[in-house]
């Protein structure tokens, strides 16, 4: 028997897991004034650039696959649906707008997902969310990752070959960092990025 399967290592898991909301929830929360004033111009030059609306809101699976409303920039026609985020040749077929092209290069298009953070639906680092639309067309999703609330942030990001990673590879990490979610976790991830950073720069 493992200590995760012990009364012992269910609450340590419960405690790391509420220390880990404690801290999303406070982040949220600093970050707010500075986020919203920005979310605000960006939905104001999406509607007066492209027409249509601004937020997008895609159906995804949360902790313990509770079934949430993510919300991100509309980066893609006003005529297509957050489905076709799914797809991977959506940028490839012209479909994004040219403010779109600069909210996804820049990550800007997931800005509204600090308030999915507010509210308790996400974490800032965490597993990549799993598409309701997407379990349609495939497999139902990995189970261990339906433990822990999906990220903006996800694992993989702090790896050193970064986009170079194989779908394989970046489920992976979702695993390995599923198996010690925290926020003393999160920040280790975001102290060796930071020290990966400054040594290229140096």
């Amino acid at each position: 028997m493992s200590l995760s399967e012990t009364p012992f290592g269910v609450a340590k898991i419960q405690h790391r897991k509420g220390l880990k909301r404690l801290c999303d929830f406070a982040l949220a929360l600093i970050t707010l004034p500075i986020t919203l004033p920005m979310m605000l111009m960006i939905a104001v030059a999406i509607r007066v650039g492209s027409g249509g609306p601004a937020l997008m809101r895609l159906s995804c699976l949360g902790l313990n696959g509770r079934v949430f409303r993510q919300y991100r920039f509309r980066v893609i026609r006003g005529d297509l649906s957050a489905a076709d985020l799914l797809h991977a040749n959506a940028a490839d077929a012209g479909h994004l707008t040219p403010l779109g092209a600069v909210l996804l290069s820049t990550g800007l298009n997931l800005l509204p997902q600090v308030l999915n953070v507010l509210w308790g639906d996400m974490s800032f680092i965490g597993p990549r969310a799993v598409a309701v639309a997407a379990t349609d067309r495939r497999e139902k999703p990995d189970n261990r990752l339906l433990a822990v609330r999906p990220g903006i942030v996800t694992p993989d990001a702090f790896h050193p070959a970064g986009q170079s990673l194989s779908e394989s590879e970046r489920m992976a990490l979702s695993l390995a960092y599923v198996r010690c979610a925290g926020a003393c976790t999160d920040g280790r991830l975001v102290l060796q990025s930071a020290a990966r950073i400054f040594r290229r720069r140096s």
